[in-house]
C-alpha cells in the first residue's frame, strides 16, 4: 500500500470514530426522549414528551423528523378534544431563528403552520391567541425582507388586542414592529416602539419583558455603529437580572453581549449557566456562537474545525443541516481564514444543491463568496458570473452595501481580465454607491442624535412615571394607616357604651387583623427582594413571619379587648360625658347665683 494513502487512512480512522460516537450519544438521546413518549400514562403527558421530542430534533436542525413529530403531537391533541392541548401545540413551534439561509420550503412551512393555529384560535374565539398568531406571522416575513406585509400582520394583531387585551402580547407587539421598521431603516420610529414595550413592561413589572426591550435597543444601537452603547445597554440588563438572580435574564444577557462584544469571555459565561440550567437549546446556541468566534473573529481554521470535532453534540447539528449546508459550513471555516483554495471545494460541492433551496439573500452570499473564491485564486474569468448573479439579486433588494461590495469586486475582476472600460463603468457606479452609503452613515448620526435626544426624553419620562408611582404607594399607605387608626378609635369610643361583647371582640378581631396584614405587607416587598424571587424561600419566610405574629396578635388583641370591656373606659365616659358636664354646669350657675344674692341681702 502506498505510503500516502495509509497516512490519509490514519488520518481518516480518527473522524470515523469520532463520527460514531457523535450517531450514538446523539440517538441514545433520541430513544430516551421516545421511551418517555412510550411511557406517557395519559394524553396530556404523551403531548408534553413529543413535544420535548420535537424540540430536541428542532435544536439539532434535524426539521423534517420535527415536523413528523410535531404533525404526530397535533393529531393527538386534536382526538383527545382538549382545546388547551391544542393551543398548546400549535403555539409551541417558533420561527425566530429563521434566518435568510434557511430553504424557501421552511418558511413557507413556518407560516402555514402559524396560519393553522390562526384558524383554530378563530374558531374558539380567542383573540389573545389570534394577535399572538399575527405577530409570530410578522416576524416570518420581516426575516424575509417583507416588510409592508409584516405590518399587514401586526395591525391585524392590534386589532384582535382590542377585543381581548393582553400587556405581555401587547408588548411581544410593540417589539414586532420596532424591528421592523428597524429593517426598513427608520431607527427612530423603531426606538419609539421599544419605549412603549419597555414602558407597559416596567409598569406591569414584567421583568423578563422589560430586559428584551433593552436587547432590543442594544441591537439598534449596534446596527447604528454604536457598539459601545450597545454593550453598556446590555450590562444594564445584565445588572438587572443579577439583582433579581434571574439565570435565564443572564444568560440572554451573556449571549447578546458575545454577539456585540465579540468577545470569548462571554461565550464562556453563557456555556457554563446553560449546563447549569440543563438548557438544550441554550447550551448548542452557544456553541455555535463559539464555532463562529473561532471562525469569524479569530479566522483560525484550525481551531473552529477543532472545536467542531471535539464537540460530537455540535458536529451532530451541522451535519443535520444537510449534505449540503454541511459542506457550505466547513467552506465559510477556510473562506474566513483566506484559504480560497480548500473553501471553493466545499463551496462547489454545496451550490446546485443550495440554489434550489435558498432564497434571494442566501442566494446573494453563496454567489458573493465563490466569486470571492475564485477571485483570489486568480480566476477573475469565473468570478464574474457569480459577482454579476449576486448583484443581480442584490439590486432587486435594494441592499447598499451589497451592492457597494459586489462592484467594487467585480471592478477588480474585470480589470485582471483586461476589460478596462467595464471596469471603469463598474467603479463609477460603486464611487456613487460609496456617495450613497456616505449619506447613509450621515443619515445614521443624525438618526442616532435623534435616538438619543429621544431617550433622554424618554429617561425623564421614566423618572416621573417613577415618582408618579412612588407618590401613589405612599399615599395608599398613609390611607391604610389612618383607617386603622379609626378603627383603634372606634374600637375605643365603643367600649365607653354599653355594648356587647360578641360586638367588642368582632371589632378587635378585624382592627388588629387590619394592622397586622399592613405589617405584612409592608415586610412582602422587602421578603421578595431578599428571596430574589423564588416561591420556596418567600413561602419559608412568610411562615417564619407569621408565626412571630400570630401570638403577638392573640396576646395583642385579648388585652385590648379586655381593656375595652373594663370599669375603665364607662367611668371614662361618664367623667367626659355632655350630660355630667351640663350637670356640673347648672349646678355651678346655681352656686354664684345664691353668692350674688346673699351679698345683696347684706348689703
Amino acid at each position: 500500500m502506498p505510503f500516502r494513502l495509509q497516512l490519509f487512512l490514519l488520518l481518516l480512522l480518527p473522524a470515523i470514530c469520532v463520527a460514531q460516537k457523535q450517531a450514538s450519544d446523539y440517538n441514545q438521546q433520541i430513544r430516551q426522549l421516545s421511551q418517555q413518549v412510550q411511557q406517557a400514562a395519559s394524553d396530556s403527558e404523551k403531548v408534553a414528551a413529543l413535544g420535548r421530542l420535537a424540540i430536541h430534533y428542532y435544536i439539532y436542525k434535524d426539521a423534517t423528523k420535527g415536523d413528523s413529530v410535531l404533525q404526530e403531537q397535533l393529531s393527538l391533541a386534536e382526538s383527545s378534544a382538549n382545546r388547551n392541548l391544542v393551543l398548546q401545540v400549535l403555539f409551541s413551534y417558533t420561527a425566530q431563528n429563521i434566518n435568510s439561509w434557511n430553504s424557501v420550503a421552511t418558511f413557507d412551512k413556518a407560516l402555514q403552520f402559524v396560519d393553522r393555529g390562526l384558524a383554530h384560535a378563530r374558531s374558539i374565539g380567542r383573540h389573545d391567541y389570534q394577535a399572538m398568531a399575527h405577530i409570530r406571522k410578522a416576524a416570518i416575513l420581516r426575516n424575509r425582507n417583507r416588510f409592508d406585509a409584516a405590518l399587514e400582520q401586526t395591525a391585524q394583531a392590534a386589532l384582535a388586542l382590542e377585543k381581548s387585551p393582553q400587556d405581555s402580547v401587547r408588548t411581544a407587539l410593540l417589539l414586532e414592529i420596532g424591528d421592523i421598521f428597524l429593517g426598513k431603516g427608520n431607527a427612530l420610529t423603531a426606538y419609539e416602539h421599544y419605549n412603549q414595550a419597555y414602558d407597559l413592561a416596567y409598569t406591569e413589572k414584567a421583568y423578563g419583558q422589560q430586559t428584551a426591550a433593552f436587547h432590543h435597543i442594544a441591537m439598534l444601537y449596534n446596527g447604528l455603529g454604536r457598539a459601545d452603547l450597545a454593550e453598556n445597554i446590555l450590562h444594564k440588563s445584565l445588572e438587572a437580572n443579577r439583582g433579581r438572580k434571574d439565570p435565564h435574564g443572564m444568560l440572554y444577557d451573556y449571549v447578546d453581549l458575545a454577539r456585540v462584544a465579540e468577545q470569548k469571555e462571554y461565550i464562556q459565561r453563557a456555556l457554563q449557566l446553560s449546563d447549569s440550567l440543563g438548557s438544550e437549546r441554550n447550551r448548542m446556541f452557544a456553541k455555535q456562537l463559539m464555532f463562529a468566534y473561532h471562525m469569524v473573529v479569530e479566522k483560525n481554521s484550525a481551531a473552529a474545525l477543532s472545536y467542531l470535532h471535539n464537540n460530537p453534540d455540535l458536529y451532530q447539528l451541522q451535519l443535520n443541516r444537510g449534505p449540503a449546508q454541511f459542506q457550505w459550513q466547513i467552506g465559510s471555516v477556510y473562506f474566513y481564514a483566506s484559504q480560497p483554495d480548500s473553501a471553493i471545494v466545499y463551496y462547489k460541492n454545496a451550490e446546485s444543491e443550495l440554489r434550489q433551496a435558498l432564497d434571494a439573500p442566501g442566494l446573494i452570499e453563496l454567489n458573493q463568496n465563490i466569486g470571492n473564491c475564485y477571485l483570489q485564486l486568480g480566476a477573475p474569468d469565473k468570478a464574474l458570473p457569480y459577482f454579476a448573479s449576486a448583484l443581480s439579486l442584490s439590486r432587486q433588494l435594494c441592499t447598499l452595501l451589497a451592492n457597494r461590495q459586489l462592484l467594487l469586486s467585480t471592478s477588480q475582476a474585470q480589470a485582471a481580465i483586461g476589460d478596462y472600460k467595464a471596469a471603469h463603468s463598474s467603479n463609477e457606479e460603486y464611487l456613487l454607491y460609496l456617495d450613497s452609503a456616505n449619506r447613509v452613515n450621515s443619515g445614521r448620526e443624525l438618526a442616532l442624535l435623534e435616538v438619543e435626544r429621544a431617550n433622554n426624553i424618554h429617561q425623564h419620562d421614566l423618572q416621573e412615571l417613577e415618582h408618579k408611582m412612588e407618590r401613589e404607594k405612599y399615599l395608599q399607605y398613609n390611607i391604610i394607616s389612618l383607617a386603622i387608626v379609626v378603627l383603634f378609635v372606634f374600637l375605643i369610643v365603643a367600649g365607653m357604651f354599653p355594648v356587647s361583647k360578641f360586638v367588642t371582640k368582632m371589632l378587635g378581631y378585624i382592627s388588629f387583623i387590619c394592622l397586622f396584614e399592613f405589617i405584612i405587607l409592608l415586610i412582602d416587598t422587602s421578603l421578595h427582594h431578599a428571596a430574589h424571587g423564588k416561591p420556596l424561600y418567600i413561602w419559608l419566610g412568610k411562615i417564619f413571619i407569621i408565626a412571630l405574629l400570630v401570638p403577638i396578635h392573640h396576646f395583642l388583641e385579648h388585652l385590648v379587648v379586655k381593656f375595652v370591656q373594663s370599669q375603665k373606659l364607662k367611668q371614662l365616659r361618664s367623667r367626659v360625658s355632655l350630660k355630667n358636664w351640663n350637670k356640673a354646669g347648672g349646678k355651678r350657675i346655681k352656686t354664684v347665683a345664691a353668692s350674688r344674692h346673699e351679698d345683696a341681702a347684706a348689703t
